[in-house]
């Protein structure tokens, strides 16, 4: 009888160096621009958070990457995407014969490569509600679009990461 080894490294060949991209709105409503950041700063630290929880053999191998796109004015509407990336630090090593099979055994990783698409739908409603709890003068609402990765990667994207001062 064939072990498993020998069909996951068949069907896992390289780890994608993007699992997915979210598109998203936190609307937070408040007219207070430092309100608006603290909130934006926790859906950040808390959807982290969840998805190490979540899948956290994922989480070992993938970071999410957040950018804020925009803040519209009214209520506080922060427009932000996440790229879901594979770690900087596993560039070189996933490139080593074998790595990929034994991760993928090890981490049971092309069900839960295919299952990452559906895994935001779990992660964002606590994420909204701890908000919602941690900020009962403006509970703040998180809108999300998820879009699974282009088969063949855009060459003019840069690897460009987003920072607050």
């Amino acid at each position: 009888m064939p072990t498993q080894a020998p069909l996951l490294s068949t069907e896992l060949q390289t780890l994608p160096e993007l699992l997915c991209t979210i598109d998203g709105t936190l609307i937070v409503p408040t007219e207070d621009d430092v309100l608006a950041t603290v909130a934006f700063d926790g859906l950040r630290y808390l959807t982290a958070l969840a998805f190490s929880r979540q899948q956290p053999g994922l989480a070992c191998l993938y970071e999410l990457d957040f950018e804020r796109l925009e803040t519209r004015v009214g209520s506080r509407l922060i427009d932000f995407r996440i790229f879901v990336r594979l770690r900087d630090s596993l560039q070189t090593e996933v490139g080593k014969v074998g790595a990929i099979a034994v991760l993928g055994v090890v981490l049971a990783l092309p069900g839960a490569i295919n299952e990452s698409l559906t895994l935001w739908d779990r992660v964002f409603p606590p994420v909204e509600e701890r908000l919602a709890h941690d900020l009962p003068q403006c509970p703040p609402v998180i809108q999300f679009v998820v879009h699974a990765p282009p088969e063949k990667p855009n060459p003019f994207h840069s690897r460009g990461r987003s920072f607050d001062l």
